[in-house]
């Protein structure tokens, strides 16, 4: 996983995005929906923005298909709390804005 991070992170400075808004093996948590937080491979924050939130997964073994569910339902809760994570930024901002 750590050569698709370093790719990740290559991209994204040649995209433009200056290294030091890159964030990884540590400063990765953001708030979650099913638990308290949510801890990501590489985030990418500027400014007090949140730019990119990756999480790496690698499939592995004979059970493809438990393996695929449990991703498919562990992606199916990152989109919620992606959806409740910017609920809250929506209303903090509506709040102080």
């Amino acid at each position: 996983m750590d050569g698709f991070l370093k790719l990740f992170t290559e991209l994204i400075i040649e995209a433009g995005m200056e290294e030091k808004y890159i964030f990884q093996k540590r400063y990765l948590e953001l708030p979650g929906f099913f638990r308290p937080t949510k801890e990501w491979d590489l985030l990418v924050v500027k400014d007090n923005y949140l730019i990119a939130a990756i999480e790496a997964k690698s499939q592995v073994g004979t059970s493809f298909g438990n393996n695929s569910q449990g991703i498919g339902e562990g992606d199916f809760a990152l989109i919620l709390t992606m959806q409740n994570f910017c609920r809250q930024i929506r209303n903090a901002y509506r709040d102080f804005g």
